[in-house]
C-alpha cells in the first residue's frame, strides 16, 4: 500500500510540472484566468492512468504466449496457490517483464496475495525464465512494490 502512496505523490508532482509547462506556454493575457489546479488535477490523473493502460494493452496482447514461462517461474521460487491474475509490465521483443499475483494460504489458514515479478527472455520459439523475485509477502516478511503498484 506505501507503493500506492509513493506512485499518487509522484503523479501529482509530474500534473504539477506538466501544468507550469502549459503554463508557460500560454499567452500572457490568458495567465489571469489559468484554472491551476483543475489542470493539476487532470495532468495527475493521466500520469496515474497511463501506466496501467499501457500495461493492460500489454498483457491483452502477450498474456497467452508468457503465462507458461510465468507460471513455472512462480513455482520455482516455492509459490503455492492460485493465480489471481498476471500483468505484462514490460516488453521489447526479447525480453519481458511479468507480474503474478498468487492467492496463497497463509499459516493462519487466511489468503495472501503474493506479488511476484518475473523476468523473461525469447529462447528460440518460445520464452524461458531469465530472473524472478518474491516482491511482497507477509509470510516471507517481504515488502516491496512493483510499478506501477499491484497487490
Amino acid at each position: 500500500m506505501l507503493g500506492l502512496v509513493g506512485y499518487s505523490i509522484v503523479s501529482l508532482v509530474i500534473g504539477a510540472l506538466l501544468t507550469v509547462l502549459v503554463h508557460l506556454f500560454r499567452p500572457i493575457r490568458q495567465n489571469d484566468s489559468f484554472p491551476a489546479l483543475k489542470w493539476i488535477l487532470g495532468f495527475t490523473a493521466l500520469a496515474m492512468v497511463v501506466p496501467y493502460a499501457a500495461v493492460e494493452v500489454l498483457t491483452k496482447s502477450l498474456e497467452k504466449p508468457l503465462s507458461e514461462p510465468a507460471l513455472a517461474a512462480v513455482t520455482d521460487l516455492g509459490v503455492t496457490g492460485r493465480l489471481a491474475y498476471q500483468k505484462v509490465t514490460w516488453f521489447d521483443g526479447q525480453t519481458a517483464r511479468v507480474i503474478a499475483v498468487i492467492d496463497e494460504p497463509n499459516q493462519w489458514g487466511t489468503g495472501e496475495a503474493t506479488v511476484v515479478q518475473i523476468g523473461l527472455e525469447r529462447d528460440g520459439q518460445g520464452w524461458a525464465v531469465a530472473d524472478g523475485e518474491i516482491v511482497n509477502s507477509f509470510q516471507r516478511q517481504l515488502d516491496a512494490t512493483t510499478f506501477p503498484p499491484y497487490w
